[in-house]
C-alpha cells in the first residue's frame, strides 16, 4: 500500500472527541470480541467521559486527511491510555511512528501501558517489557508493561 499524504499531528480535544467512534470501532474488532456487553459498554462510557478526555494528550495519524491511527497518553504523558491503528494500516509502521511522536514530545524516562492480550507482541516490538503477568480490573484483562526511554 502506498502511503502518500500521510500526516501526524497533535489532536485537540474536539478532534479527539470526533475520533471516539474510530477508537471504539477498532476496539470492538480486536478487543471487544473477547468481552461481554457490560465490559464493552464500560469501555465506551470511559472513553466518552469528559474529565478523562481532558486528561489525555493525543496524536493522530492521517492518510488523505482521514484518521487511521491514534495514540493518547495520560498522567503527564507517562502512561499510554489509548493506542489504535485501523486494520488495513497495521504492520506498515504507523504504530511505530505514533509511538515515536509520543517519545519526541515527552520528557519522561519511563512510559507504562496496560497492554491488551492482543497488543502484547506489538508493545514488545516497540521496546516495552512486561512487569507482571496477566492482570484483571473490572473484568478487563491486561498486561502491565514498561518502556525505558534512556
Amino acid at each position: 500500500m502506498v502511503l502518500d499524504d500521510l500526516a501526524f499531528k497533535k489532536l485537540t480535544v474536539n478532534e479527539l472527541k470526533n475520533s471516539l467512534s474510530f477508537i471504539y470501532e477498532i476496539y470492538m474488532e480486536f478487543e471487544g470480541i473477547n468481552y461481554s456487553n457490560k465490559e464493552n459498554e464500560a469501555f465506551q462510557q470511559a472513553i466518552h467521559n469528559e474529565e478523562y478526555l481532558l486528561s489525555l494528550s493525543a496524536f493522530g495519524a492521517f492518510h488523505n486527511r482521514k484518521i487511521i491511527g491514534i495514540i493518547a497518553t495520560r498522567k503527564e504523558q507517562s502512561h499510554i491510555a489509548l493506542f489504535f491503528v485501523e486494520k488495513k494500516y497495521q504492520q506498515l509502521g504507523i504504530g511505530r511512528k505514533l509511538m515515536n511522536t509520543v517519545l519526541e514530545n515527552n520528557t519522561n524516562k519511563i512510559i507504562t501501558v496496560h497492554s491488551s492480550i492482543y497488543a502484547e507482541k506489538i508493545y514488545e516490538k516497540l521496546g516495552f517489557n512486561k512487569v507482571d503477568g496477566i492482570c484483571e480490573n473490572n473484568g478487563i484483562k491486561y498486561i502491565p508493561m514498561i518502556y525505558k526511554n534512556f
